[in-house]
């Protein structure tokens, strides 16, 4: 039977016949008074009987990227599906009296201000099972241009109502308005360009995720997904559900050459809380390098996969070398992860990221374990990198090998301030250019979870295979008032020097990692 698409108040392409008469009135009438003398233990279960509108959870994710623009969304395969939809569920087959509702954006502008938007009238289709109503949200999806919402999020109010129980004892009793407030909309996928990393490759234990902000089910199962690749050969993929993320194991025995690229297109994605499966398209990259710099956490940073990782303590945050900052809602780091393969040391920092223009992130790579003196300064500003790196260095006796400054809110870009130098012959060196970092996406509104960085072993003494190197991640605040250190990995090696003003960087305490030979 052929579904047809619902508007509020009417009914596309046939005749709403009201079953309103004077009767149907008075019988309804007649079980709301009835149910005000039923006990709480039978207007519950008339209640279970009837069906009640309800969402899956607080959260709904559309087909997209923070940065697509979704205005042109609109709904696929005539009235029957709808790319972009909420899900309504009813827990119980119902029918509709007579479709009502509106739908009330709210979102942050590219000025900075709030904005709300409202579309009164509503639409969509039931499901098969006519146990939910999809909520088409195509109207929604127009604001989403990049420009009008530049972040990719809003939250969203809906009003729906007008259904009846269309099964069971209830038949044909009214089932009650449902309002959800502050429903945040979110893009479902972070990237949609993908690298595979040809290290160590096997048909048995390589794989590539594909992060994905909510829960989800693939409506096939487990499946295979075919592609040519620009090698002219065909590479299948076993695509499955892990967590948070879609999985792709390779069925082939033999990696394409490095820099080979493949185009899959995965379906059959649906989302929790999405009306219909979602089809979304992949770039994937081989690579001949273990991590590929992206600001994706991938499986090489797992311990599993040979990775080092050490957690940091939530809400530590403290205010060495400052006077008198508010530090609570500055950057809280989680976690550090360390890995390498024959060409690069690879560091990758995980927790809250605060890292706005004036909020820099300091990492200091060391070979052997040297402890610092009084005097190194509390400092991670990018503008005190070679000055650490050299004067400020030798005079505290602290001398990392290397010292990377990175401010990923600066310019407001999406790329960041980065200036790396590095002790090369009792020299600072600028090795800037050489040093790969990722906060991919990031601005002062949009803020990551995640970012790594990739030094070239060989380009410093004591960064070789073999070397065995200590590592410190320090996260600081930057502004007129001046300088202070909110939180390091490990905490404990940072401490706080006497004259309150300056800290102290101790390589015995940091995160010790030998480079494989």
């Amino acid at each position: 039977m052929k579904k047809l698409r619902i508007e509020s108040g009417k009914v596309k392409n046939t005749i709403l016949v009201s079953l309103a008469t004077l009767g149907l009135m008075t019988g309804i009438s007649s079980c709301e008074q009835l149910q005000d003398s039923l006990s709480s233990e039978q207007n519950k279960k008339v209640l279970e009987d009837t069906g009640s509108a309800r969402l899956s959870g607080k959260n709904w994710y559309y087909n997209g990227l923070a940065d697509d623009d979704m205005s042109l969304t609109a709904s696929k395969l005539g009235d029957e599906y709808f790319e972009q939809s909420l899900l309504v569920s009813f827990g119980k087959k119902v029918a509709l009296d007579s479709l009502s509702g509106s739908i009330e954006v709210t979102y942050t502008n590219g000025e900075g201000n709030s904005v709300t938007e409202t579309f009164p009238k509503i639409s969509g289709t039931f499901t098969e099972d006519y146990e939910a109503f999809k909520v088409d949200l195509s109207s929604v999806m127009a604001l989403f241009d990049t420009v009008k919402i530049p972040g990719g999020t809003a939250v969203m109010n809906l009003k729906i109502g007008g259904f009846k129980c269309a099964e069971g004892s209830q038949k044909g009793r009214q089932i009650a308005s449902f309002e959800a407030k502050n429903i945040k909309i979110q893009p479902f996928f972070s990237s949609d360009e993908l690298s595979f990393s040809t290290v160590g490759f096997s048909k048995d234990t390589s794989s590539l995720e594909i992060p994905v902000s909510g829960n989800f089910v693939l409506q096939n199962g487990s499946s295979t997904v075919t592609s040519t690749a620009s090698d002219s050969k065909e590479y299948s993929f076993k695509v499955e559900g892990r967590d948070s993320a879609i999985l792709l194991s390779p069925l082939f025995d033999t990696p394409p050459e490095d820099g080979a690229t493949l185009d899959l297109l995965l379906s059959g994605i649906l989302p929790e809380g999405a009306g219909d499966s979602y089809s979304k398209g992949f770039s994937v990259t081989f690579t001949k390098y273990k991590i590929v710099i992206d600001g994706v956490k991938d499986g090489n940073f797992a311990e599993e996969n040979g990775a080092l990782y050490l957690s940091d303590p939530a809400s530590d945050q403290w205010e060495y070398g400052s006077t008198g900052y508010d530090v609570s809602a500055q950057t809280d780091l989680s976690g550090l992860s360390v890995t390498s393969d024959d060409d690069y040391l690879y560091i990758g920092v995980s927790g809250s990221l605060q890292l706005t223009w004036a909020n820099p992130l300091g990492i200091l790579v060391s070979n052997g374990s040297v402890t610092g003196g009084s005097g190194a300064r509390s400092s991670v500003s990018i503008a005190d990198a070679e000055d650490f790196a050299n004067k400020g260095g030798r005079s505290a006796k602290v001398q990392p090998n290397v010292y990377i400054s990175h401010q990923p809110g600066a310019n407001n870009d999406g790329n960041g301030a980065l200036s790396a130098f590095a002790w090369i012959s009792s020299t600072n060196t600028d090795i800037t250019s050489s040093v790969k970092c990722a906060p991919k996406g990031w601005n002062e509104e949009t803020v990551s979870s995640f970012l790594e960085y990739a030094i070239p072993l060989g380009s410093v003494s004591g960064l070789n295979k073999g070397d065995t190197v200590s590592i410190i991640v320090a996260a600081g605040l930057g502004w007129d008032e001046g300088f202070a250190v909110v939180d390091a990995c490990p905490d404990s090696a940072v401490s706080k020097n006497p004259d309150s003003m300056s800290v102290k960087y101790d390589f015995a305490n940091g995160m010790s990692y030998k480079i494989p030979d």
